[in-house]
C-alpha cells in the first residue's frame, strides 16, 4: 500500500509538471504566432520600401537625363542624381535582404508552430495516459486496503479457530480427567460391593452353626431355623437393596 501511494503521489506530481509543459506550449505558441504576426507586417513594410526605393531609383534616372540637357550648368546636379541613384539601388539591395531574411524567418516560424503544435497533441496524449495510469494506480492502491482488510479479517478468524480449539482441548482434558476419577469411583464401588458380598457370606455361615437349642426350652433346630430365615430375609433384602443403588 505504501508503494501504490508513492507512485500515485509520483504520478500526480508528472502531471501537474506536463500540464505545466503543455501550457508552456500554448504560450509558446502564441508567441509564435505573434512573431509570424509580426514578421509578415515587416515583410510589408520592407516591400514599401523597395517600391520608394524603385521610385526613388527611377527619379535620380530622369534627374540625371534631365542634368545632361542643361550640360555644364546642369553637371553638378547630375552627380548629386547619380547619389541618389546609388543611394536607392542600395536600399532596394538591403530591403531584398531583409526582406529574404524576414521571409525565412516567417518560415521557421511556422515550421516551429507546427512541431510546437505536434508537441501539444504529444503533451496532450501523456496527459491522458498519465491520468489513466494515476487512476490505475489509485484502484490498485484500494483493491489492496480491501485485499489487506481481508486478510486481516482472515487471520483474525483464525485466531478465533485456534482459542476455540484451545478451549475444546482443555474441555477434552477436563472431560478425560473427570472419567478417570468417575472410573475410580467405579472400581472403588465395585470393591466396596466385593467386601459386602465376603462379609455377607461370613456371617451368614457363622449364624448356621449356632446352637440348635437354648436351656432346654426350645426344639431342637426350630430357634435357628426360625433365626436364620429372618436373618436371611434380612440380609438379602440389604444385599438386593444395596445392589439396586449401586
Amino acid at each position: 500500500a505504501g508503494n501504490t501511494d508513492q507512485a500515485n503521489q509520483v504520478a500526480q506530481i508528472t502531471l501537474e509538471a506536463v500540464n505545466e509543459g503543455d501550457q508552456s506550449i500554448k504560450e509558446t505558441i502564441d508567441a509564435m504566432e505573434e512573431i509570424s504576426t509580426s514578421s509578415k507586417q515587416i515583410a510589408e513594410i520592407i516591400q514599401v520600401v523597395n517600391d520608394i526605393a524603385f521610385q526613388t531609383n527611377l527619379l535620380a534616372l530622369n534627374a540625371a537625363v534631365e542634368a545632361a540637357r542643361a550640360g555644364e550648368q546642369g553637371r553638378g546636379f547630375a552627380v548629386v542624381a547619380a547619389e541618389v541613384r546609388n543611394l536607392a539601388g542600395r536600399t532596394a539591395e538591403s530591403a531584398k535582404e531583409i526582406e529574404d531574411l524576414i521571409g525565412e524567418s516567417v518560415r521557421r516560424v511556422d515550421r516551429g508552430n507546427i512541431m510546437i503544435k505536434k508537441s501539444d497533441d504529444m503533451l496532450k496524449r501523456i496527459v491522458e495516459n498519465t491520468k489513466k495510469t494515476s487512476d490505475v494506480i489509485v484502484e490498485v492502491a484500494s483493491a489492496m486496503r480491501e485485499q489487506s482488510s481481508a486478510a486481516e479479517q482472515i487471520q483474525s478468524s483464525i485466531e478465533q479457530l485456534n482459542q476455540v480449539t484451545q478451549e475444546n482441548a482443555a474441555m477434552v482434558e477436563e472431560i478425560s480427567a473427570t472419567s478417570e476419577e468417575l472410573d475410580a469411583e467405579a472400581e472403588s464401588l465395585l470393591d466396596n460391593v466385593a467386601q459386602f458380598k465376603v462379609a455377607e457370606q461370613e456371617t451368614f455361615g457363622r449364624k448356621k452353626e449356632e446352637p440348635k437349642s437354648f436351656h432346654g426350652k426350645f426344639k431342637k433346630g426350630a430357634a435357628a431355623q426360625k433365626y436364620g430365615l429372618a436373618k436371611g430375609d434380612r440380609a438379602e433384602n440389604f444385599k438386593q437393596d444395596s445392589l439396586d443403588r449401586f
